[in-house]
């Protein structure tokens, strides 16, 4: 989806610029590093264990490659304090007395760093299913983490490429002729009043 010619890049070319200038790689270096670890780190490859100590995941990949690599999992990881924080905020425990007090739950931060790093630098992941979400909307994640303005935006419009892409696909299965249109779905429709009409696929 994101890695050019994907759908999004030819909507939006400017998402890449942004990505970069806030992750310190390109897109392409991202999935790089996010396949990376999910077939040779977290099946066991590096040393048989479910953690792993960061400078051993540094050392596995080729030396011009590691100053990437250690930005992708600066990216990707965080430690107690910001979990306590993404969790609770600034709520005291002291103040909460029973399931009530408590805020309500979100997986947003462990959507954009799915990785919890010690204090002596090993990391191990909190929730694969999470993490392989990120093989999809990855990129949309870090931008929103890095208070990018734009980030809400970008979500929005991968809807709308994600759309373009299943067209496409649905297409395959169901090819027209010049005497009929087997499948007609005109995912974006004229706008009315400067704004695109709701989608036509939803998820229900």
């Amino acid at each position: 989806m994101f890695i050019d010619p994907g759908y999004f890049p030819e909507r939006h070319r400017e998402f890449a610029e942004q990505f970069q200038s806030v992750s310190g790689m390109s897109i392409e270096d991202y999935y790089i590093c996010l396949t990376y670890i999910a077939s040779n780190v977290l099946d066991g490859k590096t040393d048989g264990k479910s953690a792993v100590y960061k400078q051993q995941a540094l050392d596995s990949v080729p030396a011009d490659f590691r100053d990437t690599f250690d930005k992708f999992i600066s990216l990707e990881t965080q430690d107690a304090a910001a979990i306590r924080h993404a969790l609770w905020g600034d709520i005291q425990q002291s103040s909460v007395n029973s399931f009530e007090d408590a805020p309500a739950f979100t997986d947003r931060s462990f959507r954009a760093r799915p990785f919890f790093i010690t204090k002596d630098g090993r990391f191990m992941l909190i929730d694969p299913v999470l993490y392989f979400d990120k093989m999809m909307d990855g990129p949309l994640f870090t931008l929103l983490q890095a208070g990018s303005a734009k980030a809400e935006y970008f979500f929005q419009e991968f809807g709308y490429a994600f759309e373009a892409s299943m067209r496409e696909y649905l297409k395959s299965f169901y090819p027209s002729s010049t005497l009929s249109d087997r499948l007609s779905c005109p995912l974006l429709r004229a706008p009315k009043g400067g704004e695109r009409e709701p989608s036509e696929i939803t998820d229900g």
